[in-house]
């Protein structure tokens, strides 16, 4: 299965992290940290949007991946199927119409949340930062 591309790019985060990483390799842990928390308190929010009880059950799947940048994934077989819809196979019926790529929950949310999302790791990026460096 390819992997999907990410909603949204900020230009230079990868030079960022690794000039970051150069830096003082430690601090790679506490932006871990910053970002798992940002994307806990994001899968909540999609999850208080959710649309459907399919699509809600779908988005509690997710978990979140330890990464420095908040990021999420779904072991869940049907996750997919829940947030794009399906219906024009047999197997696929019990989902929603299919909607291309605009999504049902989590897509949406996303759409409508994630410049907040940047600035909030953007923030908490300076801050781990600033501990580091004024402890």
């Amino acid at each position: 299965m390819p992997t999907p591309s990410p909603m949204f790019r900020v230009d230079g985060t990868a030079a960022f992290l690794r000039m970051l990483s150069r830096v003082d390799k430690a601090i790679n842990a506490e932006v871990r940290d910053a970002s798992g928390a940002l994307a806990s308190d994001f899968i909540t929010g999609a999850v208080s949007r959710a649309p459907t009880r399919q699509n809600r059950a779908a988005l509690q799947s997710l978990t979140v991946a330890r990464d420095r940048v908040p990021a999420v994934r779904s072991r869940l077989a049907w996750f997919y199927g829940a947030e794009f819809g399906g219906g024009r196979r047999r197997t696929t019926r019990q989902f929603p119409d299919y909607r291309g790529s605009t999504g049902i929950g989590l897509y949406p949310y996303i759409r409508s949340e994630g410049a907040r999302l940047a600035d909030d790791w953007a923030e908490a990026i300076f801050d781990v930062i600033d501990r580091r460096w004024h402890d």
